[in-house]
């Protein structure tokens, strides 16, 4: 993790140089860096995806977040060694926003997943939790970006939550909550989808995107206690070039500067005019193919308090603090113990370093925190390479066979092969518990599961059978007459004027237009059953005996 791709073999140990920068872009694997609109260096990092990027001036580093499979870490990029440095790891949980305070020299970050803002100190000689120090834990609501006012001591925060989204602010102890803007379902009253944040101190004003209702975003400002919500940058349908959504957003003196999802990938940059409104947009070569995530800006700490009265803390850390010094020198070369794992090239202050080193003294392993769940060696190209432990996979073996392998609770193991096996839980079957054993089972009634894992099925009323799927009516009632059930749910037939009997399958006597009934001596043929035949009592039917 934090490791950058590139193996140096030759590392200089004399004077280097590093150039100043307006804003710097994560885009992929890639920290692009810009100075009036044009590149002057990238630098590639063993990264899947670098993201939240922040600014510490009083370190002169980069801070980012390193996206790893589910592993986040929270890193520092030196811009005077070029060198990294591990600060915090958070292993299965989203660190979305950073935020630097240089006056207390305090790094806050915000966990989506853990609905929580933390915080590490990055003074000399602090002792820190691998996973940070909760400062706000949220039951309701979920923190994502995340900026600081250190001339006032605030951390302002986005809260997301789809009902009721606010923007929030509390001292750097977690003190004085509150929350600066409301949800509201109109836009000059309130926020609707609040995304990224930036804070100026200079103007005292705080910006974000939402969402528009026309296109699609506008870029809102508002002071720093909430007031005065104003919209600086809208977007109208004639706007044919930076129709795209945003995706990040910084401030620079009189600069916003905002990147936007691909397939544009690019750059913009808004200055402000006298009425309050940013126009003259200007856009940047387009990046690379990959999504532009984070940006941030190189904003000087003295052009940031200058003319405010009320920054005593960063007007004091600016007065005491010497300019910092954009370039390194390592100790001058006495003998080899200057390239610890290496030799000095003859003739110049080079070292050149072992397989499996690197650093500016040949003093950084290759291998070291490279695999994350393996054993890692040198390759012949000098850069490391993993052997992952069983089920592990990637290149860094931060593959977890299990990880999001069972579905819907179920819980996952390795077996004698190293292959994940899910245990599923409740009503849930398949190799990755991926199939309800109830779906469509009972016809009519309700599932379980027995002990076994197969489902069963308790029928309705008038229903039975292995799922429920036969009717007590089902071809019950002859002559296509209508079934019903009782109140004991048992079959009834609703039978015509045509027919009778428990199931309709009688003919009613009354149907035909008159009864004769022949009667011959000798026969066994009574009145009674006569009568008994047509199921009508004696005293409403007409019998004609017609004598042979």
């Amino acid at each position: 993790m934090c490791r950058m791709l590139t193996v140096l073999v030759l590392v200089a140990v004399y004077v280097v140089s590093v150039h100043s920068w307006d804003i710097a872009v994560s885009n992929g694997d890639l920290l692009q860096f810009y100075i009036n609109q044009t590149k002057i260096d990238t630098v590639r990092f063993k990264s899947q995806n670098l993201a939240a990027l922040a600014y510490d001036e009083v370190h002169n580093m980069i801070l980012y977040v390193d996206k790893q499979s589910d592993n986040d870490t929270i890193c520092g990029f030196n811009m005077s060694t070029m060198q990294y440095k591990y600060l915090t790891e958070r292993s299965g949980r989203n660190i979305r926003g950073l935020a630097f305070d240089p006056a207390t020299e305090l790094l806050f970050f915000t966990d989506t997943k853990e609905r929580s803002i933390n915080w590490i100190s990055l003074k000399s000689g602090s002792k820190n939790s691998v996973y940070g120090t909760i400062l706000i834990k949220m039951d309701v609501g979920i923190p994502t970006d995340i900026a600081v006012d250190s001339c006032r001591g605030y951390i302002y925060w986005i809260n997301t939550n789809l009902t009721t989204p606010t923007i929030e602010r509390a001292r750097f102890n977690g003190t004085e909550r509150e929350v600066v803007i409301h949800s509201s379902s109109v836009p000059q009253d309130g926020i609707r989808e609040p995304y990224n944040l930036a804070i100026d101190q200079q103007k005292q004003k705080i910006y974000w995107f939402e969402p528009s209702r026309h296109v699609y975003y506008d870029i809102y400002s508002a002071d720093l206690n909430g007031n005065n919500k104003d919209t600086n940058v809208h977007y109208t349908p004639n706007d044919k070039e930076i129709f795209s959504p945003l995706n990040a957003l910084t401030v620079l003196g009189q600069s916003l500067f905002f990147v936007g999802y691909c397939p544009l990938c690019t750059i913009w940059n808004f200055q402000k005019s006298a009425l309050n409104r940013y126009s003259n947009y200007t856009s940047f070569p387009q990046l690379h193919k990959e999504i532009p995530v984070s940006i941030v800006a190189n904003y000087k700490l003295s052009d940031q308090i200058q003319g405010i009265r009320d920054c005593q803390a960063l007007t004091s850390l600016v007065q005491n603090k010497s300019p910092i010094d954009n370039t390194y020198r390592i100790a001058t070369l006495y003998g080899a113990e200057v390239c610890v794992h290496g030799t000095q090239v003859d003739g110049l202050s080079l070292c050149e370093c072992s397989p499996g080193y690197t650093g500016e003294r040949c003093d950084v392993p290759v291998c070291e925190n490279y695999c994350i769940h393996g054993n890692c060696s040198v390759n012949e190209e000098s850069l490391p390479e993993c052997s992952c432990a069983a089920g592990y996979s990637g290149e860094r073996c931060q593959v977890d066979p299990c990880h999001g392998y069972c579905q819907n609770g179920g819980d996952c193991s390795l077996n004698g092969m190293s292959e994940p096996v899910c245990e599923c839980k409740g009503d849930f079957v398949g190799v990755r518990c991926e199939v309800s054993a109830c779906l469509n089972y009972c016809v009519n009634g309700n599932c379980t599961v027995n002990d076994g894992g197969l489902p069963k099925c308790s029928c309705a009323a008038g229903y039975s059978g292995e799922r429920c799927e036969f009717s007590a009516c089902q071809n019950y009632c002859l002559n296509d007459y209508e079934c019903i059930l009782n109140e004991e749910d048992e079959p009834v037939c609703e039978c015509g004027s045509g027919h009778e009997g428990s199931r309709c399958e009688v003919v009613r006597a009354d149907n035909s237009p008159s009864i004769r009934t022949s009667y011959s001596a000798g026969s066994d043929l009574t009145l009674t059953d006569i009568f008994s035949r047509w199921r009508k009592p004696v005293s409403k039917m007409t019998v004609i005996l017609e004598s042979s």
